[in-house]
């Protein structure tokens, strides 16, 4: 027979222990209370329920109560198949040392440090985004995290798509985050065939000096203001193996310093460099147009018929068979008892629209004359010796 319900001001238990552990209502909102050893100031129930009564919300603990996951691949796991980008779901971590790799499959998925939080992987890629058995990553993102390997020839965030792949077909975004790659030829990330990929502030200090981050035949990519930053590897062929986005821009732009930077674009895509410091060589390959406007950077290598053009930049010495358009080159023609000197740049210029201006020390006037891609001639109307100065302007 059902009995009548209990009714009592407060519940004690075991009054006899010493300690107050008692279940309250609060007489101001009427609210449920408790209160015991640990939790010495009475909290409300719902307070108690906050976070994770939000059930978008994945709450990672290593230490405390209140927490429902004790590791980020669990919390990661209990994310509905039905996540998505308009249905997304935020997993947010609190401070702590977490050794362990995650894979990340499914769409809509947003990582959040709390504090600090450390990932260390344990012996596999840190991070593997890529798509899974009926469910692909579209759109996800990677916020306040350290994210470290150690193990030798492996990645901090790996991100895989394939032919046709909608992976990142929306964004896979790394933002304020400090990848650790300390092994031997380890990566920073590692991305093949995706699609598009933002990676935003944070650091890549204490990394290895052989580290290198690369990125193939992906849609678009961007790395903006990222401090200390190690070589780059950043590739796109047309012919290869593309995701479902057929075009591809890759722009790397205000970073502090950065190492080597080697590029190969075949049949489409660029690469863009903007306002990059303390930059080391730049390294172009194969068929297509880069730009570096606003930089300082080591020595410029142009293969191929890759075609350079640059804006306010500081570079070192400049070599191979591509072709460089520069705002301003200057140098000089020497003439030993001759009326005319062939100019040669050292690497083609991308078109004869080129301007020259000539510093004549002469009172006889000198002409520039078959402007060509690969020089110019400057010509006195009889033979002189001397040194003219030269500016070819764009």
């Amino acid at each position: 027979m059902p009995q009548s319900p209990l009714k009592v001001d407060g519940l004690q238990i075991e009054p006899g222990s010493g300690d107050t552990i008692q279940i309250l209502r609060n007489a101001s909102d009427g609210s449920m209370q408790f209160q015991d050893a640990v939790v010495t100031s009475p909290i409300k129930l719902t307070d108690l329920a906050g976070l994770p009564a939000i059930t978008e919300i994945l709450v990672v603990g290593k230490n405390g109560a209140g927490t429902k996951y004790t590791t980020i691949q669990s919390a990661i796991d209990a994310v509905p198949a039905n996540s998505s980008v308009t249905n997304p779901h935020v997993v947010l971590v609190s401070s702590g040392v977490y050794s362990e790799s995650l894979t990340l499959e499914k769409d809509g998925v947003h990582i959040v440090g709390l504090g600090y939080v450390d990932i260390i992987s344990t012996g596999n890629q840190t991070i593997d985004i890529k798509a899974g058995v009926g469910s692909t990553p579209l759109h996800v993102s990677l916020t306040n995290l350290k994210i470290k390997n150690t193990t030798d020839g492996k990645i901090c965030v790996k991100i895989t798509g394939g032919s046709g792949s909608t992976v990142a077909s929306d964004l896979i975004q790394i933002k304020d985050c400090h990848l650790e790659a300390t092994g031997i030829g380890t990566y920073q990330i590692d991305a093949s065939a995706a699609n598009n990929i933002l990676v935003s502030g944070g650091t890549w200090k204490t990394t290895s000096s052989t580290s290198l981050t690369r990125i193939q035949q992906c849609a678009s990519f961007v790395l903006d203001s990222v401090r200390d930053v190690k070589d780059l590897q950043l590739d796109y062929d047309s012919t290869g193996t593309i995701p479902s986005v057929v075009t591809s821009l890759y722009q790397v732009k205000n970073l502090h310093s950065c190492g080597n930077v080697q590029s190969t674009f075949t049949n489409t895509g660029k690469l863009e460099v903007f306002n990059c410091y303390n930059t080391g060589n730049i390294i172009l390959n194969g068929t297509q147009s880069s730009e570096l406007w606003g930089c300082e950077v080591g020595n410029l290598i142009l293969n191929n018929t890759s075609a350079l053009t640059t804006r306010n930049t500081v570079r070192g010495s400049i070599a191979g068979a591509g072709s460089l358009g520069e705002s301003v080159l200057k140098g000089s023609a020497v003439f030993a008892a001759a009326s005319s000197v062939a100019v040669t740049f050292t690497v083609s210029q991308p078109d004869s629209t080129y301007s020259v201006t000539l510093e004549n020390p002469l009172t006889s006037a000198a002409s520039v004359t078959n402007k060509t891609t690969s020089g110019f001639t400057v010509s006195y109307s009889g033979n002189q010796t001397t040194t003219v100065n030269y500016v070819v302007t764009r």
